[in-house]
């Protein structure tokens, strides 16, 4: 199988369009359809976001067989409309600006 086949593969198995995966992985919804028309992928970085969107590596996803049953250890993709809850943390800095 090639990037080409693998995608279609991986977008039909979560139900999510190229545009959904552009979202989720924060790669240009061109690119990932470029790569759905067979153009070669030239940004490592790029494969990766996607690789990890799907909780697979670059190599299955371009030299693969199909979708494993059992994600790889890497994050695993939300699935369409799915929700997840985070927590941030952030510091401030008191600007001296202002005060005498």
């Amino acid at each position: 199988m090639n990037l080409k086949s693998q995608l279609r593969l991986f977008l039909q198995s979560r139900g999510i369009s190229a545009s959904d995966l552009a979202r989720l992985s924060g790669v240009p919804k061109q690119s990932i359809s470029d790569w759905l028309g067979g153009t070669a992928p030239r940004d490592i970085q790029k494969l990766k976001r996607v690789a990890d969107a799907f909780g697979t590596t670059i190599d299955h996803l371009v030299f693969g067989e199909g979708v494993p049953e059992k994600p790889a250890s890497s994050p695993r993709m939300l699935e369409k409309d799915q929700w997840i809850q985070v927590k941030f943390e952030g510091r401030i800095k008191q600007s001296s600006l202002g005060s005498d």
